[in-house]
């Protein structure tokens, strides 16, 4: 199976689980107490795991002692916002805030530890979707010396620059109205890869330069259920298939892409036994994927353009993040 730091929801957030956990063959375990810690990060040099307190709008930091050992460092406070994702640099954290649609960059000290709130970029805007009242920042992507974050809620992938730790706007790409793009994560190509929730789509982005431009977009599945919200993203390693999570019919997509990173077609889909795939990973082949409902995991080969369940399911309370216990940052949730 691997081994797998867990990211979750507590009884804050109607969850079951008690906080961070550890996943590996034998079994899970809680690590350490947190109220939600819904998203979870790598330093990409520290022996350093990030956690957003979603309900909580913190960021904290822990020392890795080992597999499934954690110290707290401490952290701070991001002013609400319910954040939902981080992504890591060696000298910062940039934190996407689903509530507020806020990009928050976090200053870290030389051992890793969050200092301070160093820059916010307030996003504005809103969409046609009753989800879409406000901007909802969800994810940010560095690639090729920009910054990319989606916008949930305004439809909208920002384009950045960094300016020190500052985020400075350089362009949006507009995605299809009501599509709520919400997962980036970079093919082999260099091009980047959207994962829209509310109108379950897999599109891709050409990054040029500065420019940054939408080449392409094709549904999840070919049979669409009503109300689906998707979540969760992945490439496979040679670039060939990007997988999805349908939260509602519970069922792990997968999509063609061409060598160009060019999203092509459906070519299949399976169903959980388990409900609600908040999140998964891929690793060597098979995708891990969190039951957030269902309080379980379970695993699918993903192999020729098929999508085959294997194992049984894993008891996991409430999990709503698998971050491989090796993985660098910004794992795209």
């Amino acid at each position: 199976m691997g081994a797998f730091w867990v990211g979750s929801y507590t009884s804050d957030m109607e969850g079951t689980a008690t906080g961070i956990g550890w996943l590996d063959d034998a079994g899970y375990r809680a690590v350490t107490d947190a109220p939600s810690p819904s998203f979870l990060a790598l330093h990409p040099t520290l022996p350093v795991l990030y956690a957003v307190l979603e309900h909580e709008g913190r960021l904290e930091a822990y020392r890795v002692d080992g597999p499934g050992a954690l110290t707290p460092l401490g952290g701070v406070d991001l002013g609400g916002g319910v954040p939902c994702h981080i992504a890591l640099s060696s000298g910062s954290a940039t934190v996407a805030c689903y509530g507020d649609g806020r990009l928050v960059t976090v200053a870290l000290g030389a051992e890793g530890t969050p200092v301070r709130v160093v820059d916010v970029f307030a996003g504005e805007g809103g969409g046609p979707h009753p989800n879409q009242a406000n901007a909802r920042a969800h994810s940010s992507l560095e690639v090729g010396g920009l910054v990319l974050a989606a916008d949930l809620g305004s439809d909208l992938v920002r384009v950045f620059r960094r300016d020190g730790a500052a985020l400075v706007p350089a362009g949006e790409v507009r995605m299809p109205a009501g599509s709520g793009p919400r997962d980036l994560a970079l093919h082999p190509s260099g091009r980047v890869i959207v994962l829209t929730e509310l109108e379950p789509q897999i599109a891709t982005l050409a990054v040029d330069g500065d420019t940054v431009e939408l080449v392409a977009s094709v549904p999840v599945v070919d049979d669409p259920v009503a109300d689906d919200a998707a979540a969760g993203l992945s490439i496979t390693a040679d670039g060939r298939y990007a997988t999805a999570g349908l939260r509602g019919s519970d069922r792990i997509a997968l999509v063609e892409l061409d060598a160009d990173g060019v999203a092509a077609r459906p070519v299949a889909s399976a169903r959980m036994i388990g409900s609600w795939p908040r999140h998964h990973v891929l690793v060597d082949g098979i995708a891990h994927v969190t039951g957030q409902r269902s309080d379980t995991v379970e695993r699918f080969t993903v192999a020729e353009g098929a999508l085959t369940p294997v194992g049984d399911q894993v008891a996991v309370p409430s999990p709503t993040l698998l971050l491989p216990a090796d993985a660098a940052s910004g794992l795209a949730r």
